[in-house]
């Protein structure tokens, strides 16, 4: 199933003074933008579902010419209704869809897709506004994590931490397709997987004198149901993913409030060196995770 989700409004318009074969006369309208709304920090997008194979007609009408024939379960933008047709967003162009043998359905608007993940493998590296490295205009530090949206003669466009402009392909180390990557500074995780981000959380780590190690990691260990022990503390998590030789890893500690995550906690009450994440979120995350999978802690 090939599901195209269109972000850029819409300013198209039925062509003024074609007369149905109902004898409705389509006036010059202008439609509106795909159904897009946000919760909780995620984007969400209507589209039209085929219940079966149909066609999209470029009128709405069956009598009308069909642009396309979409197969059950094929799903398109949708960007309005019009009588018994829901109008859709097909391969770039306005059609017309019978309610009859579709139905409205409500998707994750997944995030754009890059190149690949690089990290920094220099203590700093100097961002440039184009790929001559003449004009410098900001400057990252070491496993910072880029996403590469294109490159040219040994440099890399990319964004990162805000910054958008480009870097030396030599200054950087290429990323498998699953990394964490766990920012302190922000105390937030994110997890990207084929080169998307496919889930983010606020976290809790190390605490002064247990600083959560910085650097690349990768996967060690994968339990579930388990007790974590150590000086002062024997704890159950319902999952943990161990990433260095320290213990270090990601689980769930049901033990702190959703206020602990995030902002400034790991300061006064952080871990002792482990990432603590909300329990639904670490148990999502461990799920997607292999034992070789990718860890990048930064500043």
């Amino acid at each position: 199933m090939n599901i195209k989700l269109y972000k850029k409004a819409l300013a198209l318009a039925l062509a003024g003074g074609i007369v149905l074969s109902n004898g409705i006369t389509a006036h010059a309208v202008e439609l509106p933008t795909p159904v897009e709304e946000e919760v909780d920090g995620v984007e969400y997008n209507t589209v039209i579902q085929a219940t079966a194979n149909v066609f999209v007609r470029k009128l709405p009408t069956t009598a009308s010419e069909a642009i396309g024939l979409m197969s059950i379960d094929e799903q398109v933008s949708k960007v309005g209704e019009y009588d018994d047709f829901y109008i859709v967003n097909y391969n770039n162009q306005i059609g017309y869809v019978s309610k009859d043998y579709s139905k409205e359905e409500v998707v994750t608007i997944l995030p754009p897709q890059f190149d690949k993940l690089v990290y920094v493998n220099k203590p700093t590296t100097p961002v440039y506004d184009n790929i001559l490295g003449v004009r410098e205009i900001d400057d990252i530090h070491q496993y910072e994590v880029c996403e590469v949206l294109g490159e040219l003669n040994g440099m890399y466009y990319v964004n990162t931490n805000g910054v958008t402009g480009c870097v030396r392909a030599d200054d950087c180390t290429e990323l498998s397709d699953k990394v964490v990557v766990v920012d302190i500074s922000d105390q937030h995780l994110k997890y990207y997987e084929n080169n998307r981000l496919t889930l983010e959380s606020d976290v809790v780590t190390g605490g002064p004198g247990h600083e959560t190690n910085m650097g690349y990691h990768e996967i060690i260990q994968i339990r579930k149901n388990t007790r974590l022990k150590g000086p002062g503390w024997n704890v159950p998590v319902d999952v943990y993913a161990k990433f260095d030789d320290d213990a270090e890893g990601f689980h769930d500690a049901s033990w702190r409030p959703d206020t602990d995550f995030g902002g400034e906690t790991y300061l006064t009450n952080g871990s002792h060196g482990c990432v603590n994440m909300p329990k639904e979120n670490a148990k999502t995350l461990v799920k997607k995770l292999t034992v070789g999978d990718q860890v990048i802690i930064k500043r």
